[in-house]
């Protein structure tokens, strides 16, 4: 019995509330002389009620809020105790912690507040039975209960209040609100003010004095307003009370941090400076709802107000508490830090015009060339037999050269422009205003995918030739093939697209893709904010050494292809690093690089002679294709939900944008891959407008 008995007590801790008690029962069940506790789970099953689905899984909260105040007027006892039960709690509630703290994120890591997030789940933290925050949580505990309690018609709140109120006999039932309203709007002016003046944040929005910063005037008005209001107590005169002023203050402290956010996104972002610029706002955003409340208040409609700002403490609550909000906020602050700088870069990938397209496929076909060396060099270093850990960093010697040999010549290789070219979209995106602008990000689209064909091109267009031609050259002047025989045959059963791990691998290639852009982005970031290149220009040592103008040609080096080395060189250490961790571990890990893959096939090929096998060819040929596929598409579409997050893109934006797409696409399909007279000229501007269902 005991047993059973400690079971359903370990269920229950697991357990939904019911929504499906009677309501007659729940409302008898309430009583002035019941715990805080008790209190409490009656006011959440009786929410559940509220929330139950009434018919096909739609909810109806209004509508059985209104029901529950008809049936109480129909039983004066249930009503008077339901209306006791309401009183008390209220009575004893205080808002100031949620007014000031609830949702305000503190300044720590996401470690920390993923592992304090869990520790709550698992064992909360008992509030005190005083907290508003503890309502919102038992009573509220989701999101979307804000929109129903926003939307509450104002007839039925009176009803509502009228409930309570027959239990006092004063006009204002519960004063200690507004005190809590007061304190709660000092206390976030006092850290607004607080954060708004560290050197850091000042330097950015033009180094004002301290009567010239908003963030001090906006502290001093609010706490000259709310000293009036307490001194005059009930006998408040709200027509002396100048609110206004409060309001300019806080639309210029708004202002400032949007010219600290432009001059981030210039200047290189910190993530430490961006959290406390967030962490303004999220004040900023709160006291303006206290405000709005206070201003409610004044005019006679506080009540009403009431509920918006009880539908901002609901929203609060539940991102609080919520991983999925910690998560997008922390990666949104991460994504910052690089996308811009990555987005910048990527404007170089791009090509608009037939003659950059054609200048595109001219790099492309170099980048081509330089990989049938690559690739050699890559056969020459595994002939060796060198220990794992020596061979994995002649590899990456060998990718690293290879890639920065490509940089200084100007090449281009294919699959290094989708991690960039997202960034740069995003940023595009980010920059239209509203749905008119469609048109022209799908036309960038459409340019980003016509440059993608172009490199895909150029690459394997002078990849494949100069290989085969290199293996035939080998053969004939050797007179043995470049690769031996098992290699070659190895090397071609390696691609196939289903007896191996290929497109898995490729799959992994296209990570390492996006990872190498977001460091390059990172590090480029991160030179910005410094002032890296400022500091080289300035630098007596080096002009004592070098000469007046060497700083400044550094730093200009700097400056232009500081994210291209860092990029090829983490390339370079991905693409040797991952096979070495799969050969040391046995884990799945390998690399399948499109242009190589196609240089090591057409070699394989000659190397095999005679002994190829036509159709093994072709296999490993989709395999090369499907390689290139994933590549492509893998590092694209990281680096667009990264940037996206970075951007605050919406979901009805992206739609919108895909239809655009699509329409473009199905106009001027062969424009998507070569820049055709008509798409150059007209550039969308003739497309048929279709209205979208």
């Amino acid at each position: 019995m005991n047993e059973k008995s400690s079971i359903k007590k370990i269920k229950d801790l697991f357990t939904p509330l019911d929504a499906k008690r009677d309501l007659p029962y729940l409302l008898s069940l309430a009583s002035p002389e019941m715990s805080y506790e008790l209190k409490l789970e009656w006011f959440a099953m009786l929410r559940a009620w509220i929330m139950a689905p009434v018919q096909d899984g739609q909810r109806s909260p209004h509508t059985r809020i209104r029901f529950i105040l008809q049936f109480l007027d129909r039983h004066p006892e249930w009503k008077k105790n339901v209306g006791l039960v309401l009183f008390d709690m209220l009575k004893s509630c205080r808002g100031f912690s949620s007014f000031a703290y609830l949702g305000l994120f503190e300044e720590k890591g996401f470690v920390d507040q993923v592992a304090g997030l869990l520790l709550e789940r698992v064992l909360p933290l008992p509030k005190s039975p005083q907290d508003l925050s503890e309502w919102l949580e038992h009573i509220f505990p989701e999101r979307d209960d804000a929109e129903w309690v926003e939307s509450l018609p104002i007839p039925v709140l009176h009803e509502i209040l009228a409930l309570i109120q027959q239990n006092s006999a004063h006009a204002q039932i519960f004063p200690h609100f507004r005190e809590d309203l007061l304190a709660a709007m000092q206390v976030l002016a006092i850290q607004v003010a607080s954060m708004g003046s560290t050197p850091s944040l000042w330097m950015r929005i033009g180094s004002p004095t301290l009567d010239q910063l908003p963030f001090w005037r906006l502290e001093q008005g609010i706490s000259s307003v709310c000293t009036r209001i307490r001194a005059e107590g009930e006998d408040i005169d709200w027509s002396e009370i100048n609110l206004a002023a409060i309001h300019v203050d806080l639309k210029a402290c708004e202002m400032a941090m949007n010219q600290a956010f432009t001059y981030l996104q210039t200047n290189g972002v910190n993530t430490g400076l961006v959290l406390r610029m967030e962490h303004i706002l999220m004040h900023l955003k709160r006291l303006g709802f206290l405000v709005n409340q206070l201003e409610a208040t004044k005019e006679g409609r506080g009540n009403a107000h009431g509920l918006t700002l009880l539908a901002e403490l609901i929203r609060a609550q539940y991102d609080a508490t919520n991983f999925k909000q910690l998560l997008k906020g922390n990666l949104q602050m991460l994504s910052l830090r690089v996308v811009e700088h990555t987005g910048s870069s990527g404007e170089h990938y791009i090509t608009r015009t037939k003659a950059e397209y054609f200048s595109m496929l001219k790099s492309a076909s170099g980048g081509g060339f330089l990989t049938v060396v690559t690739t050699a060099l890559k056969y020459g270093i595994a002939k060796l037999m060198l220990p794992a850990f020596i061979e994995a960093i002649c590899q990456w010697g060998n990718y690293a050269l290879s890639f920065l040999a490509m940089q200084a010549l100007h090449f281009t290789l294919a699959t290094k422009q989708p991690s960039m070219t997202a960034a740069a979209l995003a940023n595009k995106i980010k920059q239209s205003k509203g749905t008119k602008n469609n048109l022209g990000i799908a036309l960038e689209i459409r340019h980003i995918i016509r440059s993608q064909f172009a490199a895909v091109l150029g690459n394997l267009g002078l990849a494949v030739p100069t290989a085969l031609a290199f293996s035939y050259a080998f053969t004939k002047l050797k007179g043995y093939p470049f690769f031996d025989l098992d290699y070659a045959k190895h090397t071609i059963e390696s691609l196939h697209p289903i007896r191996t791990l290929t497109l898995f691998y490729a799959a992994e290639t296209g990570v390492v893709l996006w990872l190498s852009s977001l460091v390059a982005g990172w590090c480029e970031n991160w030179l910005a904010y410094q002032q890296v290149p400022e500091r080289l220009a300035r630098n007596m040592r080096i002009r004592r050494a070098f000469g007046a103008d060497a700083g400044k040609s550094m730093a200009g080096f700097l400056k232009r292809n500081i994210s291209g080395i860092t990029g090829n060189i983490v390339l370079g250490f991905f693409l040797s690093a991952v096979p070495f961790l799969g050969k040391i571990t046995g884990l799945p890990l390998g690399i399948s690089h499109v242009t190589l893959s196609s240089a090591s096939l057409a070699i394989s090929v000659v190397s095999l002679g005679d002994k190829v096998i036509p159709m093994e060819v072709a296999t490993a040929a989709l395999g090369v294709l499907g390689i290139g596929f994933l590549n492509f598409s893998i590092s694209f579409y990281l680096a667009l939900m990264v940037a996206r997050y970075a951007q605050n893109i919406s979901d009805r934006m992206f739609l919108s944008i895909r239809k655009r797409v699509f329409q473009l696409f199905t106009w001027q399909p062969l424009a998507f891959f070569y820049p055709n007279k008509a798409s150059e000229d007209n550039e969308g501007e003739k497309l048929p407008i279709t209205s979208h269902h």
